[in-house]
């Protein structure tokens, strides 16, 4: 409802925030839509988490935790979102509530907020792994990426594997790998001891100012886990990318008779969500608890 209508919007709210209804089939019904207009078997689904400043302690999941948004810990609630992206276009196609695990043990709020009975604390990447079950199979992609919150999940990349999922997500600097020789190295000491010639100049799409290149290199290593419970150690590709300003971004990989320049282009379209969040925020009021 357009700001300055005489419309009650109150109704439209109480709708929306507190009706009995199931909005599950109307999202399936989206994603097929989506899936008809932008469907394509080379797409990505994108997992991302994202925070909306919110003040009070009762609207449900309001806590103090980090927003990426602000870039701080702050008062916030946080979504775990689900984007599709194609060369055709892309959209938001899922989405869920992240509760702390304060806010799901605490009975009297959760009434008072109407949390379902069945919702339970769960880690974001577990949230993402739901929603690319349920989304998954009705878009057609090739990728799922994500950035290093889900990225430095041994466990996150350990089921996408087992699924038959291939992804490129970012890791942190610090990784720690075992590189053909044997040797072990952080990803990013790694990165330092490559020559120029190790890298790959890559096209990874069309920005607004013209082509956006960069240079990647891809190298098969073996991440290692300090815990048992971690499960046995397998081989993944680490993809390094220098980008044009300079920066390095690491990523691994499960596709690893894929090119560096493929697997340099996937790992690009992460970008799109951030365009879809600041399209949401800037002009559909997703940032202004609308």
């Amino acid at each position: 409802i357009a700001r300055g209508s005489k419309v009650p919007r109150r109704p439209l709210q109480q709708f929306v925030g507190a009706g009995p209804w199931d909005d599950e089939p109307v999202r399936r019904e989206m994603r097929q839509e989506i899936a008809g207009g932008l469907g394509d078997p080379e797409g990505a689904l994108v997992v991302d988490g994202s925070g909306f400043r919110k003040y009070g302690p009762h609207s449900v999941g309001v806590a103090r935790q980090y927003c990426g948004r602000l870039g701080k810990v702050e008062n916030c609630q946080v979504g775990e979102f689900l984007a599709y992206a194609t060369a055709k276009g892309t959209a938001l196609v899922d989405a869920e509530l992240y509760l702390l695990r304060a806010w799901a043990r605490d009975r009297v709020r959760r009434a008072a907020a109407g949390v379902p009975r069945g919702v339970r604390f769960q880690e974001g990447w577990r949230i993402a792994l739901k929603e690319l079950a349920r989304c998954g199979p009705e878009l057609p992609h090739a990728w799922v990426l994500g950035d290093d919150n889900y990225g430095r999940v041994i466990a996150f990349r350990d089921a996408l594997n087992k699924s038959g999922e291939s992804y490129v997500l970012d890791v942190p600097s610090d990784r720690l790998v075992l590189r053909a020789d044997g040797k072990k190295t952080r990803v990013d000491r790694l990165a330092a001891s490559l020559a120029p010639e190790d890298f790959t100049r890559v096209r990874t799409r069309d920005g607004q100012k013209g082509p956006i290149e960069v240079d990647a290199h891809r190298e098969i290593v073996t991440p290692i886990r300090h815990e048992a419970r971690q499960g046995p150690m397998r081989r993944e590709v680490l993809l390094v990318v220098r980008h044009g300003d300079g920066k390095l971004s690491y990523h691994f990989s499960n596709a690893e008779h894929t090119p560096t320049a493929s697997l340099a282009k996937a790992a690009a379209m992460r970008h799109y969500v951030e365009e879809i969040f600041e399209t949401a925020k800037g002009d559909a009021g997703m940032a202004e608890y609308e």
